[in-house]
């Protein structure tokens, strides 16, 4: 079986990290529709990461990379909107985004 590319780029799992962590937290809290809108998000981000790692060009993966970083920056949106939240979830966005700024 051929191994995928997208396991072996640290991104990729800092950002599946990332999503879990966030998705943990949110049901934790009981904020189950906030937290089906972030799952949408951060899988949005590990998926164009790997989706964009397949055999194409390197300006191909930028393009899969910067979808992946918008998703980003609309879960840091989102955290901004649950006070009781913020400060874990940025602090886990701001790490994800210093990997990809």
């Amino acid at each position: 079986m051929a191994e995928f590319r997208f396991r072996d780029i640290e991104i990729w799992q800092l950002a599946v990290e990332i999503g879990y962590q966030l998705f943990i937290l949110l049901t934790t809290l009981k904020l189950y529709c906030f937290a089906d809108r972030t799952r949408g998000t951060v899988l949005a981000i590990s998926n164009n990461i790997a989706e964009g790692s397949g055999p194409r060009s390197k300006k191909d993966f930028a393009q899969f990379l910067n979808i992946a970083n918008r998703s980003c920056l609309e879960d840091a949106s989102n955290a901004n909107r649950v006070p009781v939240t913020r400060s874990n979830m940025q602090r886990s966005q701001e790490q994800l985004l210093g990997e990809t700024g």
